[in-house]
């Protein structure tokens, strides 16, 4: 078989090279609050493990121990 062959790729005569358009893909939208919920100081509080994470930053010297208020 050759390197330069095309046979089993996709742009050998596959239904999507020749009849479908690539459609853009879109950038996800970032929201703030989405953002807090899961990552900010009352959701890390909620849990164990996240006491744990918040605790082990404190001790490292974070100043930030989780996401801030700006995003």
């Amino acid at each position: 078989m050759m390197l330069g062959s095309l046979a089993g790729r996709r742009g050998a005569g596959s239904a999507r090279a020749t009849h479908e358009v690539e459609i853009m893909h879109y950038p996800r939208r970032n929201s703030r609050i989405k953002r807090k919920r899961t990552h900010g100081f009352r959701a890390r509080m909620r849990t164990s493990k996240g006491r744990k994470l918040i605790n082990r930053k404190r001790r490292h010297g974070f100043h930030r121990v989780t996401v801030s208020a700006k995003g």
